[in-house]
């Protein structure tokens, strides 16, 4: 079915500003984004696949205070303590890298080891931080459900005065959780009181501390009941800690704190080993309920390590061709290694598997003797697979094909059941397509990569990590890390290059009339000197075999050991570098790069920069003219980019994220299909306010603008580009906005219409006429929100903005601009209102030395007629446009079929004075010169 606006109401003209265009240089093929590639499904990296590698905990804390003297380094409340997830010692053995600004380069200046870390805090027990009210003598609280029965957390109460001062916690008492339920208390939310920031509160000996704190479990254990005596006329706060003192600490103490500065940048490391978390790492919860918690969880055999069955125990272990997990089971047991691959269509986390498609579970397995195992998929009606595992390393494969499609929204697990007596050693245990290899592109990832015809092909696993990460080794293996959802450098460059050098991808470049399918490399930014110089090795260096051994080296010989003989830059027209993600993003503080004293972090974002493409620079072979230098920018707040770009010496592009809509574009989360006002906003991406409230087309020529700027007396000029474009989204709890799932159903309707594809065609088409270099979709995957195109299950269709992209790609490259209002007449336009508002037109100076115009009509309540007066042309016109309204939609199995793109020669003569068109409201026509 297709979907229609139900009422537009009363006609009122777009507010739209018309821009004059500036003089851009020739625009760069737009790029995309892609979360990961390679055919292995699986959830929230907390299962066995690629190489199974305990997670690295890669992160940078600024400490408040360094005491020299104690070697004792000092962190602000909920720092190193992650909230309510870690205990004292869980960064014990790890090491501490440190970086400074030193005379506006970044250096490594020292690395030491963590001695002893110490973690108290103090949260309290309402979902925010609250006081109760005066008077108030009691609390109830239901512990979460993921609270491990048994746990013992301290209970204690603080009064508070008028001006948000606290006094000193009560004699803490402790409570042991029972039979977790859901949350809740017996407190009206209308009586309780903000409190800014309940450990940072100041403190006072002034006022008493409340007395005769009680807590009792209520209700079959299921909850707890907290009384008081209170303090009179005050409110009060109720608070826990998993410690008795009740004080808040977080510190750490190093082996070396003699070359540590207060104003340098610190990074984290440390490979944790599964088997001991249960002793110092983790509070007392279950299950793997949150994606720092995940991390913990053993791979594929699931549970806490000191919860695992009786006779059943792990661990890890490496040989030369890398880690493994050795699994023990004794006689009488049987254990599942195990993964949540798959569920029914009535959810959208796992994979629906298709009784269409033939699957594999692939396996690289030793066992200590002849073992006979067995693989099952459960929920699809496929029968158990045994395979005779010996006691050499062997690859083992197994297909299957569901006899049934799941509905149900139950998760279901593919497993190899180990029986006992065994010791089982695991390499790998992935689950994805048959007749394609583990982390190889599948036919869906080739077909959409190529389609895209874009010029750079970001990758986005790699920075994408949440505070846990990788080292370099990790990254430049054939297979990655759970950090990383199994994904390396190494196979992406090897699906890119695959893909560029197949018939489709030649006959493709050859068509577009540019390079298609280069690198564009995120990396974490806190690599060693040694790992950037592998890095270098691995990317630009012949292998010497006779050169003595370094870093650089050991980077080249891994690629050759990989058979790739050729550096990896000779294989490519261009490679782009960025470090991190959004590095200002306080939403994640893991990327984020704070200020420290002296240096704001803005300019450790260009620092940082500097010095991995200094290090790439530094690598023997390195060519110049195959690389360039991304800064991620921020389009709300300029002095961001200025500090990015002043403390860069090698940036050559800066940008940011600018969606069609959605949240992060400011709008509201309940933006509505069916709402005439929301199908305005969206067409009229150009307008829509972001936090600063100027609109995309004040926003994209003032960075361009910047940049001109800045590149002035710089010895590399930085131009203006872009990342993370097309459809925008909502997401309930995203940035603590609230939306129901029917809201966020009616916003992907919304901005997965052909309207919505008219909006993301503008956007790329204006922001290459004001200067930007080219514009990034975000993102070429399957799925909702952003992604290019619906599930299999939804029918597999790619939406209509992904193909507006991919037909820019394809046939609009060259010099654009818009045009201004004495070259468009719009012929219906009585108040004069529609001609450069409603009505926005392109024209491409394409690179055949033909050229195409693209006729945009913003308005979703009225067509245009619109007359383009530069169109005088002594050959033929081919019309290019997408069927069906601007409503219609492609996101369902139903409705698949209802948006493509149709190609039709317009009669000879037509076109040959003007170009006289009709555009629908909120449709986009492409007419392209035939000579």
């Amino acid at each position: 079915m297709t979907y229609h606006v139900s009422s537009l109401g009363v006609e009122t003209a777009p507010n739209l500003i018309f821009a004059k265009a500036l003089n851009p240089a020739l625009p760069e093929t737009h790029t995309a984004t892609t979360g990961r590639l390679g055919n292995a499904f699986t959830v929230n990296n907390a299962v066995v696949k690629g190489r199974l590698v305990p997670p690295m905990q890669l992160r940078t804390f600024q400490p408040q205070a360094i005491d020299h003297a104690s070697r004792t380094l000092t962190f602000p409340p909920r720092t190193i303590g992650d909230y309510d997830v870690w205990r004292s010692g869980w960064l014990d053995g790890a090491d501490v890298i440190v970086f400074r600004n030193d005379d506006g380069q970044a250096v490594q200046v020292g690395q030491t080891r963590v001695t002893a870390s110490e973690i108290s805090q103090i949260l309290p027990l309402h979902s925010s931080e609250r006081a109760m009210p005066a008077g108030a003598t009691e609390f109830r609280w239901s512990p979460p459900g993921w609270y491990r029965r048994g746990a013992v957390m301290w209970i204690a109460v603080a009064a508070l005065d008028a001006d948000g001062r606290c006094g000193p916690w009560s004699m803490p008492v402790s409570y042991t959780v029972g039979a977790a339920a859901a949350v809740q208390d017996n407190t009206d939310p209308a009586l309780l009181v903000a409190v800014p920031d309940l450990v940072h509160q100041d403190r006072t000996d002034d006022i008493p501390a409340p007395s005769n704190v009680q807590a009792i479990s209520l209700n079959d254990d299921r909850t707890v009941q907290v009384t008081w005596t209170p303090v009179p006329g005050l409110r009060h706060v109720v608070a826990r800690s998993y410690t008795p003192e009740f004080r808040q600490i977080e510190t750490l103490t190093v082996e070396d704190s003699s070359f540590m500065r207060e104003s340098d940048l610190f990074t984290f490391r440390k490979r944790f080993d599964h088997t001991h978390r249960a002793e110092n790492l983790l509070v007392d919860r279950v299950w793997d309920v949150s994606a720092i918690i995940s991390r913990f969880g053993m791979p594929g055999l699931g549970g806490f390590a000191d919860r695992l069955p009786e006779g059943v125990s792990y661990e890890f272990m490496s040989d030369e061709d890398g880690p493994f997990i050795r699994l023990k089971v004794a006689s009488g047991h049987t254990h599942p290694i195990q993964s949540a691959t798959h569920a029914g269509t009535e959810q959208g986390w796992y994979a629906v598997l298709d009784p269409g498609r033939t699957y594999n579970i692939h396996t690289v397995l030793r066992a200590s003797a002849h073992l006979d195992l067995t693989l099952r998929v459960n929920g699809v009606g496929v029968a158990d697979m045994t395979r005779a595992v010996t006691t050499e390393w062997t690859a083992h494969d197994a297909e299957f094909t569901p006899a049934s499609l799941r509905t149900n929204s139950t998760p279901q697990y593919s497993q190899i059941l180990v029986k006992g007596p065994a010791q089982l050693d695991v390499r790998q245990f992935t689950v994805g397509l048959a007749g394609t290899a583990p982390f190889a592109a599948t036919p869906a990832e080739k077909e959409t990569l190529l389609n895209s015809a874009a010029g750079h092909i970001r990758f986005h696993t790699f920075c994408k990590t949440s505070p846990w990460s990788y080292t370099m080794d990790d990254l430049l293996s054939d297979v990655g890390v759970p950090a990383t959802q199994g994904c390396s450098l190494p196979q992406h460059l090897r699906i890119l290059k695959d893909l560029r050098d197949s018939p489709e991808g030649r006959e493709l470049a050859t068509r577009a009339g540019h390079p298609i399918l280069n690198p564009w490399l995120q990396f974490e930014a806190f690599m060693t000197d040694d790992e950037l110089a592998m890095l270098g090795g691995f990317l630009c260096t012949p292998y010497d075999p006779d050169a003595a051994d370094s870093p650089t080296k050991r980077g080249a010989a891994r690629r050759v050991s990989q058979g790739q003989v050729r550096p990896w830059q000779d294989e490519f027209d261009s490679l782009r570098i960025e470090i991190g993600n959004e590095n200002w993003n306080p939403l994640a503080g893991f990327f984020l790069l704070p200020s420290t004293p002296g240096t704001p972090g803005g300019a450790w974002n260009g620092l940082l920069l500097d010095r991995t493409a200094g290090a790439i620079m530094a690598a023997p072979g390195y060519q110049a003219d195959k690389f360039s230098y991304y800064l991620g920018g921020w389009a709300v707040n300029e002095g961001w980019n200025r500090t990015s770009i002043a403390a860069s010496r090698h940036a050559d592009f800066v940008g940011y994220a600018d969606y069609n809509g959605g949240w992060d574009s400011g709008l509201s989360a309940a933006l509505s299909a069916d709402d005439p006002a929301a199908v305005q906003a969206t067409l009229a991406n150009t307008t829509i306010p972001m936090r600063n409230r100027q609109p995309r087309l004040t926003r994209m020529p003032r960075l361009v603008n910047l940049c001109h700027e800045m590149s002035q007396g710089r010895a590399k000029p930085i131009r203006a580009m872009h990342y993370e474009a097309g459809p925008g989204y909502v997401m309930d709890g995203l940035n603590g906005a609230s939306a129901t799932p029917e809201q966020i159903a009616s916003q992907e309707r919304l901005l997965k219409s052909v309207a919505g594809g008219t909006a993301t065609l503008d956007a790329f088409l204006y922001n290459s006429s004001v200067g930007v270099v080219s514009t990034n979709f975000f993102t070429l995957e399957e799925g909702d929100y952003w992604k290019a195109r619906a599930k299999w299950e939804h029918g597999g269709a790619f939406n209509p903005a992904y193909q507006w992209f991919c037909f820019a790609n394809q046939y609009l490259g060259g010099r654009i601009s818009l045009l201004q209002p004495h070259l468009v007449q719009v012929l219906n336009d009585g108040d004069g209102k529609a001609q450069g508002d409603a009505v926005r037109v392109y024209l491409v100076q394409r690179k055949d030395g033909t050229r195409a115009f693209a006729i945009v009509n913003v308005d979703p309540l009225k067509q245009h007629e619109v007359r383009v007066r530069l169109a005088g042309h002594k050959g033929g016109w081919t019309r290019h446009h997408m069927t069906g309204d601007m409503m219609t939609s492609n996101i369902t199995a139903e409705t698949a079929a209802s948006v493509t793109i149709l190609s039709e020669d317009m009669p000879d003569g037509w076109g040959a004075g003007s170009l006289d068109v009709t555009i629908p409201p909120g449709k986009t026509e492409v007419y392209i010169e035939r000579v």
